[in-house]
């Protein structure tokens, strides 16, 4: 009895640990707001893949293949039809 206790207890502890970190994760701070619509007030359309994103107009991507975002790799080869 004292076990299933325990299980609960954590279990309850572990789901609402996860759901305040989501919470947290996605709300902005508010110094960074500033920066962040300083830097997206001019955008340019980059093509990445399939996809088309807004990217700040100081962004210069033409001497690489590859882009780092936090720790994600963005890579982009030609793509030659058969």
């Amino acid at each position: 009895m004292k076990t299933i206790r325990q299980l609960i207890a954590l279990s309850l502890m572990a789901g609402s640990m996860f759901f305040i970190a989501q919470a947290m994760a996605s709300t902005p701070v508010q110094k960074d707001s500033s920066v962040i619509n300083t830097l997206f007030a001019q955008t340019k359309p980059q093509c990445i893949g399939r996809y088309v994103i807004d990217v700040p107009e100081s962004f210069n991507n033409k001497l690489h293949d590859m882009i780092f975002i936090d720790d994600f790799k963005i890579e982009s080869k030609p793509l030659y039809p058969p």
